[in-house]
């Protein structure tokens, strides 16, 4: 190998093992949307007690002037002359054997915001809605009238786009009138929709048994929750039969289809 070919190879040598590090760095990461509010970080000592465990903060893959040689530093967003409501992705990169933690994430946790364009809940329980003016991905949370409250039936992520956004979720009715709506929680604040209803033909569910040995038989498959005297949940899921052989004699309450609080003996 002549001399410049060496050197050729030992510069990439170099460039390669400077990626690697690079990408094996530790770094702790935080997505959001600004809301004009700086974000604080926790930021104990490094692994021999000396300096701190931060060396660099990178707003949006911009390196950030903030000071960080502290116990606690703030990461001053408004440097970076962004405008309320856009994306914002947080890296703090630290050293081995001790980690920085963010003191007020919510900072730039999404707010929801979104507005209903339209919903509509089909005889088979497909539950689909439009919304917009979306600030940020936070979760829909699909939630049905039952048992008297609000009970949480499934999940579907938000796409955060201010524009059009189509969502559809699969729900499962009990007998009578089902009644939905969806929530949006963050930023400490939560934002639901108007509610939608629609009558399902099943019949109702029947408890066969008020006093039990081993199990709980129900006509048929249905949610239900089992809790005790002291209002503990002991069991809940879907289906016909409910395996109690486990829990104590003793005085319990069972919610299913739409009945709440029904008294079963367990012997």
């Amino acid at each position: 190998m002549g001399i410049k070919a060496a050197i050729c190879f030992v510069a990439s040598a170099i460039s390669l093992l400077s990626a690697a590090q690079s990408q094996n760095r530790n770094v702790l990461r935080l997505e959001g949307v600004y809301k004009g509010k700086d974000l604080y970080v926790k930021n104990p000592f490094g692994p021999l007690g000396v300096g701190f465990c931060s060396y660099e903060v990178r707003v949006n893959g911009e390196v950030s002037s903030d000071e960080v040689n502290s116990s606690a530093f703030a990461v001053d967003l408004a440097q970076f002359t962004l405008k309320i409501g856009a994306p914002v992705i947080i890296e703090v990169y630290f050293k081995d054997q001790c980690k920085p933690e963010f003191i007020n994430p919510d900072a730039i946790e999404p707010v929801p915001t979104f507005v209903v364009e339209k919903s509509a809940l089909s005889p088979s329980g497909m539950l689909s809605w439009t919304t917009r003016e979306e600030n940020g991905r936070l979760t829909y949370r699909i939630e049905l009238k039952k048992w008297n409250k609000w009970v949480k039936v499934g999940e579907v992520k938000g796409s955060g786009e201010p524009g059009l956004n189509a969502y559809h979720f699969q729900t499962r009715l009990h007998s009578g009138i089902n009644t939905f709506r969806v929530v949006q929680r963050g930023g400490g604040e939560t934002r639901a929709s108007g509610e939608i209803s629609v009558s399902s033909a099943n019949p109702a569910v029947q408890l066969l048994f008020a006093k039990v040995y081993d199990k709980i038989e129900l006509s048929s498959e249905t949610d239900y929750e089992l809790f005790d005297a002291y209002g503990e949940i002991v069991a809940k899921g879907f289906g016909s039969v409910i395996d109690v052989r486990h829990l104590k004699r003793g005085i319990y309450y069972i919610n299913y289809d739409t009945f709440s609080s029904i008294e079963i003996t367990k012997r």
